[in-house]
């Protein structure tokens, strides 16, 4: 359910993607999935970005759930079934005249998590999403104090920063509508995308072939 800023129950803002002192408004997950994707669809014509910086997942899909089991034919097979979706959810985008742009930023050695999400996004890519991959050399002095927070800038207004638990699943976002931030953010990301190499041929080079499913 839907709960302002300072309910009870939301985490503390890290400030990190709103801006400390920000009037911003704690949605849930389920929430957060709603005003999503119903402001996405009244969309027109808007540039949208996403930023993903953590790079391990203890739970919080079923994709992740297999590969802790290390089920590796569950888990190719869950890439797989994700490609119908993708290609509609592309496909409605270009209907509305927009792109959503997501950048993700990687740490060297890849973690085993985040090689089969690099396979994911690939698949995703090959649907026609658009993902570009960013070392996190390249950040420099930007993570002085503290990592990049989990950013989603939709359109010209609405900005978000996700929340995850200790495990790295997702238990709802802080929105933030005010177009000076999301222009800020989306700048932003539009450099770093700009720097960034395309996942499919990143996951290509650098991700190595399925690993054996254990006995």
């Amino acid at each position: 359910m839907f709960a302002g800023g300072g309910a009870a129950d939301a985490p503390a803002a890290s400030g990190g993607a709103l801006g400390r002192g920000a009037r911003a408004e704690w949605l849930d997950w389920d929430a957060y999935c709603q005003d999503l994707q119903s402001r996405r669809e009244g969309l027109r014509g808007a540039q949208c970005w996403k930023l993903v910086r953590r790079q391990h997942f203890a739970a919080g899909s079923p994709l992740r759930e297999a590969v802790w089991r290390r089920d590796w034919e569950a888990a190719a097979e869950l890439i797989e079934q994700q490609r119908l979706s993708v290609r509609r959810s592309v496909e409605a985008d270009r209907r509305r005249g927009g792109r959503f742009r997501c950048v993700r930023v990687v740490d060297e050695p890849l973690s085993v998590c985040l090689q089969w999400e690099l396979r994911s996004l690939r698949a995703q890519a090959e649907c026609g999403a658009a993902v570009r991959v960013v070392p996190s050399s390249v950040l420099g002095g930007l993570e002085c104090h503290a990592r990049l927070p989990e950013v989603v800038v939709l359109g010209e207004r609405t900005l978000y920063e996700i929340v995850r638990d200790d495990r790295g699943v997702a238990v709802g976002a802080y929105r933030r509508r005010d177009a000076a931030a999301a222009g800020n953010w989306a700048e932003f990301l539009g450099q770093f995308y700009a720097l960034g190499e395309d996942v499919r041929a990143f996951a290509d080079r650098r991700v190595p072939d399925l690993p054996r499913r254990p006995e």
